[in-house]
């Protein structure tokens, strides 16, 4: 009663104001009266109860509580006593909140000690983030933990950020936290030449990035430290190989560096010269013996920090300055400039009358042109002669500016033009004749003639040969002579190619053999050496007979010849300058699809092969097969084989059907001197041009060629675009363009050329896969072969039919070995030709069937019965449509599926769906199966579930594990439970996609989803405990510390009074290894099975223990309270309640159990 009362009644006086209230007290009977209105008397009946009822409570705390109450000067700690009027202790290292309060008040104070704490959130902190969370001396964290009233905790060794407090302050603290890691976490950004609004123009995706690396990182990194100054000290890598910039920061960072970016290629763009140098003799120039020459003009320009690059054909000049730049320019082009290489194709024979004279006419020829000439060397004793069509084709390399190459070629042109050799194959028999009594005959022809006449025997199974040596006219004549003296006027000698010539031959001679029994009257000889066919005949009936049998042979001939791309030397990539690279190994793949003009350059050799001239690639464009009659295989043979070869010299030329459309590109009056649009092209392309005039024939207009020469295909073919342009530009009347062809008609219109040339001088090309240029020599003239051409178009459209055929249907159409596709040509006597893949598509892709024939009749009846297989064979199918993502649903009933039925995925209408063919001769069967899939198709759901990406890529991977199980038992054991649902785990995604019935898929999905959580939950644990398990040790290893140094006191003081005791008790420490052995065999070594135990076992024992049992007291306290309470109504009537209240406590029932995470519970 005397803490009710207080000294001198001050606890009584103290209520009676609060409460308003009149208390009266009776001491002897433990009494309180409280008079008033209800509302006060229960706050007075709760206040006295309060201080009656009051015994000391105990309370478990978790350590996160503690810290809340503590922090910033026990600011809750200190409110909750205000509010509560409590005096309240707590024991930081027991976790006990200490207390003397009523029930009630132990209540409320519960309440709001767990009010205080309902918010906790867990945030994982980059590592760069702790530091700027904490600020400067703290500063961050406690202005944060000040504005929000919330808790920050960061643990250092797992960099995890606990927020403690009310919901509300929590939050805040949260959205805070969360907007200083999207503001100030570091990440990461790689830009590539890809980011097309950075690195403007195709330039930078082909060279212009290296040097724009190379840039950055010149003259010590100065601009790489700019850059790094603009993008706010990011973290910048240049990788130059892989072709890529890694910036490294946070969000403002990132931002500021793609405008950083733009100001340096803003720089760069002002400081570098690039010229494009297609000679790798020039490159080669240009550096120097072991890289002399850049450092030569680099020095020179070291005061500017000049820099020379070289990537692949390109060279880049950057400085600090224009002017420096320039003198570096300067030097490179004059290099250039004075080193430009040519070749000339001329006949071995050449190089005799070059260096007869002690080299006379080399000299003059080099003396009055500048240019240098560089001689093949002669051929080695015993040579076998050549086997090419060219006759002893030799290349003489040209050195120097383009005008002395120019003015060399020239004089060649005009020594090569009085030095034709030709070559005439004889009989044994024949040689005397030629030869004559003591040479007079050879002689004679000679002196006749004026060209030089050789017999040349043959050996090695080689045949004899004439050899004439002289100008076109000389060779006429010698010709005529020799025919009148061999008395063969009906001979005609055809110049074909090696591999035309070999394929007239046959397999052991048999279709030459053959060719000669059908044409006794002539003579039939083929010299592949050379690529000649020579025909002999009685009469000029039997010539002409024989002749056009050899070619219509060779037209129906079909042959197949491979062409392999040259093995690529590595070692040539060695030893090149800083920043070359060496030649990729070309593709034919790769160089058609990069090339368009060079495909269509191929297509024009294809159909001028003739009809059935195919070109397929295989091995991945490593290898080309060229199928198709045997006459024109030589020419595509010889073009790809240059197209690959790594020392090519390129060749196209341009017919001219009229010599005036070469002023186009001659300067006027002054003819073979370009003018600027010829010179222009050639700058561009780095390609030579010639206008090569050839003598008119009697009742003809002079014709000419344009010759465009360079060592690179592409560039010669983009030279041969721009020279038409130019054609087409200033003659547009005598160009036509045919549009919307068939693919498939351009052989027919280049069977016709041979007939077109007899009447007109007309040029054909094809400048796309369904369009034919016509180029003729007036406007009059392509009209009428433009009409002509309609003409025959329309007819050709009429000989052929193309069908589209499903790719499903392909192989049901062409049959086992083409069985089915040939007796359909062969019954209705009519030519059935499928169209090629290309080397990207599908098989499934639809084909074009083309029929032809000239028989009307032939191609209705084909077309007939290639319809009728095809109704046949569609009608044995049934067709499905499904998306992509359940395809493999549907494909899922091939197991149910009887034999015989089979399945076929084609595209669907739309993009992004498919079609499933279902292909049996059972109709039941098929319906049955399609029932199936449609049923599965709507009852079947996919979902994915997408693992968590913010975990660490070690834990995500051994997730990925865990949810598989060893050797998949986790996933098969899933799939035995719901065997109708099919389980996707993709690593590289970080997906689940599940596919299945929609309950089954819930369900499977849940059970994956609680599986993840745990795993989840498990690693949260794990941290936490090694945490835990770190700030032990650590503590751990600090008292060791603290027992050593006292221990080490005492040993010092006591070494003296006992060293012999101090010395057997350190060799009894140690553990004594035996005799001979080594120390180490003294120590117990444990297995790595034995170290895993130990450790679970330490585990379970620290998470398992009592750490401590608390509140053993014995007392135990009664209290009884007695309150009166009266009350007056309105009606005079007075009420009187007495209610006395009785408690007990027992104190001995306050232990509690604290876990080795934090967590203290009340027993």
């Amino acid at each position: 009663m005397g803490a009710v009362i207080g000294k001198q009644f001050a606890h009584i006086h103290q209520m009676q104001k609060e409460c308003c209230a009149m208390l009266e007290v009776d001491n002897k009977k433990n009494i309180v009266k409280i008079t008033s209105a209800p509302e006060q008397v229960q706050t007075a009946k709760e206040a006295i109860e309060n201080i009656t009822l009051a015994t000391n409570q105990s309370i478990g705390l978790h350590p996160d509580t503690i810290k809340v109450l503590m922090f910033q000067q026990a600011k809750h700690l200190h409110e909750l006593e205000k509010s509560l009027k409590l005096k309240i202790d707590i024991s930081k290292t027991e976790g006990i909140l200490t207390v003397e309060a009523s029930p009630d008040k132990a209540k409320q104070l519960k309440k709001a000690i767990n009010d205080l704490t309902a918010g906790k959130v867990d945030i994982l902190l980059p590592s760069e983030i702790v530091p700027k969370l904490i600020g400067k001396k703290g500063e961050t964290i406690n202005q944060l933990m000040e504005d929000t009233g919330a808790l920050v905790d960061i643990d250092k060794v797992t960099n995890n950020v606990r927020l403690v407090g009310t919901k509300e302050s929590v939050a805040s603290a949260e959205t805070f936290v969360r907007d200083l890691i999207s503001e100030q976490s570091q990440r990461e950004k790689n830009f590539t030449p890809d980011d097309k609004e950075l690195f403007k123009g195709p330039e930078f995706a082909k060279y212009k990035f290296e040097f724009f690396a190379e840039f950055l990182m010149a003259n010590k990194a100065k601009q790489l430290r700019l850059l790094r100054t603009d993008a706010l000290e990011a973290r910048i890598k240049v990788f130059k190989k892989e072709r890529r910039i890694h910036v490294l920061g946070n969000k403002k960072q990132i931002e500021a560096m793609e405008d950083a970016l733009r100001e340096r290629l803003k720089e760069f763009e002002q400081l570098h010269w690039v010229h494009a140098v297609s000679d790798n003799h020039l490159l080669s120039l240009i550096i120097g013996k072991k890289g002399s020459k850049i450092k030569e003009i680099e020095n020179e320009g070291k005061e500017s920090n000049v820099r020379i690059d070289i990537q692949d054909t390109h060279v880049c000049v950057f400085g600090d300055d224009e002017e420096a730049i320039n003198n570096a320019k300067a030097k490179i082009m004059e290099i250039v400039d004075t080193n430009q290489r040519s070749v000339f194709v001329t006949s071995r024979y050449l190089i005799a009358v070059l260096m007869a004279s002690k080299r006379k006419r080399l000299s003059e020829i080099e003396t009055s042109s500048g240019c240098k000439l560089h001689l093949p060397p002669p051929p080695r004793d015993g040579a076998a002669r050549s086997s090419e069509s060219e006759s002893d084709q030799i290349k003489i390399s040209l050195t120097g500016t383009l005008e002395a190459i120019q003015k060399a070629k020239e004089q060649l042109e005009e020594l090569d033009e009085a030095h034709h050799v030709r070559y005439l194959p004889l009989d044994v028999d024949e040689i005397p004749t030629v030869i004559g009594k003591k040479g007079e005959t050879v002689s004679d022809l000679e002196n006749k003639s004026g060209a030089k006449v050789r017999v040349l025997r043959g050996t090695g199974g080689q045949p004899s040969e004439l050899e004439m040596i002289g100008t076109e006219e000389q060779l006429k004549s010698v010709q005529a002579a020799v025919d009148e003296l061999l008395q063969t006027q009906n001979r005609q000698l055809l110049q074909l190619d090696a591999f035309a010539a070999g394929c007239l031959i046959g397999k052991k001679g048999e279709r030459i053999k053959a060719m000669r029994l059908n044409h006794p009257e002539a003579t039939l000889d083929a010299f592949p050496n050379r690529g000649q066919v020579r025909v002999k005949a009685v009469s000029p009936e039997a010539l002409k007979a024989c002749v056009d049998d050899v070619l219509k042979t060779l037209q129906e001939t079909h042959a197949i010849e491979s062409v392999h791309v040259p093995q690529h030397d590595e070692q040539k990539s060695a030893g090149l300058p800083r920043g070359a690279t060496g030649p990729a190994s070309p593709n034919f793949n790769t160089l058609l699809a990069k090339h368009e003009a060079i495909a269509m350059r191929l297509q024009e050799l294809e159909a001028e092969g003739g009809d059935g001239m195919r070109v397929s690639f295989q091995d991945d464009g490593k290898v080309a097969k060229i199928r198709g009659p045997a006459m024109g295989i030589g020419k595509i043979k010889k073009f790809l084989e240059m197209l690959v070869s790594p020392d090519s010299h390129f060749v196209e030329t341009i017919p001219l059907p009229c010599i005036a459309f070469a002023d186009a590109l001659e300067v006027k009056g002054e003819a073979a001197k370009l003018n600027e649009n010829a010179l222009r092209i050639c700058k561009q392309t780095g390609c030579e041009l010639r206008i090569k005039r050839a003598p008119a024939v009697s009742g003809a207009s002079e014709e000419g060629t344009i010759r465009i020469e360079s060592t690179n295909a592409s560039k010669v073919y983009e030279a041969k675009a721009e020279v038409e342009k130019i054609l087409q530009f200033y003659y547009t009347d005598c160009f036509h363009t045919l549009e919307d062809l068939p693919p498939s008609i351009a052989t027919r219109m280049f069977d016709l050329l041979p007939t077109l040339r007899a009447k007109y001088n007309v040029v054909f090309s094809l400048p796309t896969n369904t369009s034919l240029k016509v180029f003729a020599d007036s406007k009059k003239n392509t009209q009428e072969i433009v009409e002509q051409l309609k003409k025959d178009i329309e007819a050709w459209k009429k000989q052929h039919v193309e069908l589209s055929i499903a790719g499903w249907l392909v192989p049901i159409l062409v049959g086992r070995s083409g069985e089915t596709i040939k007796k359909i040509s062969t019954e209705s006597n009519a030519r059935l030709d499928l169209s090629t893949l290309s080397p990207s598509s599908s098989r499934h892709q639809d084909r074009v069937l083309t029929i032809s024939s000239r028989d009307d009749a032939a191609i209705k009846l084909a077309t007939e019965k290639v319809e009728e297989v095809l109704t046949h064979h569609k009608n044995l199918s049934s067709v499905v449509d499904v998306t992509k993502a359940k395809l493999d649903v549907a494909l899922s009933v091939k197991k149910d599926a009887a034999k015989g039925v089979q399945f076929h995925v084609i595209d669907g209408e739309e993009k992004g769906e498919l079609k499933v063919v279902v292909y049996g001769d059972d109709h039941d069967e098929r319906e049955r199966l399609v029932e199936k899939i449609e049923h599965l198709l709507e009852i079947f759901v996919v979902e994915t579930i997408a693992l968590p990406t913010t975990v660490s890529p070690a834990f995500a991977s051994s997730m990925v594990g865990s949810l598989i199980g060893k050797s998949g038992a986790n996933i098969r054991a899933l799939q035995k439970q719901f065997p109708d649902v099919m389980i996707d785990i993709r690593r590289a995604d970080n997906s689940i996609t599940l596919k299945g019935p929609t309950d089954e898929v819930q369900k499977v999905r849940t059970v994956m989803e609680d599986k993840i959580q745990e795993l989840l939950r498990n690693e949260e644990e794990f941290q936490q405990r090694r945490s835990s398990r770190y700030q032990q040790e650590s503590e751990e290893q600090e008292d060791a510390e603290k027992k050593t140094s006292s221990s080490r006191d005492a040993e010092i003081s006591d070494e003296n009074s006992h060293p012999n005791t101090q010395q057997q008790q350190q060799q009894l420490s140690k553990r004594v290894g035996p005799v001979g052995g080594t120390p180490a065999m003294g120590e117990v070594k444990l297995t790595k099975n034995q170290r895993r135990r130990m450790r679970k076992r330490a585990e379970n024992e620290k998470s398992d223990v009592l750490s401590m049992l608390v509140g053993n007291g014995h007392g135990s306290t009664t209290t009884t309270t007695t309150t009166t309470v009266k009350s007056v109504s309105n009606g005079g009537v007075t009420t009187s309640t007495t209610t006395t209240t009785t408690s007990s406590t027992k104190e001995n029932n306050g232990g509690y159990y604290h876990s080795s995470s934090g967590y203290s519970l009340r027993l």
